[in-house]
């Protein structure tokens, strides 16, 4: 993740999920993302 994502997502107002671990193709099939996704679309 690029330096400086987590201020740049809330400066922008969104929710930032970190999934320690993980890279952007692996992300998809966490438990952690599942979770932020259902929590999201709730």
């Amino acid at each position: 993740m690029p330096v400086g994502a987590r201020e740049l997502a809330l400066e922008w107002g969104a929710d930032y999920v970190s999934i320690p671990g993980r890279d952007h193709v692996s992300t998809l099939t966490s438990r952690g993302f599942k979770t932020a996704a259902i929590e999201f679309l709730a």
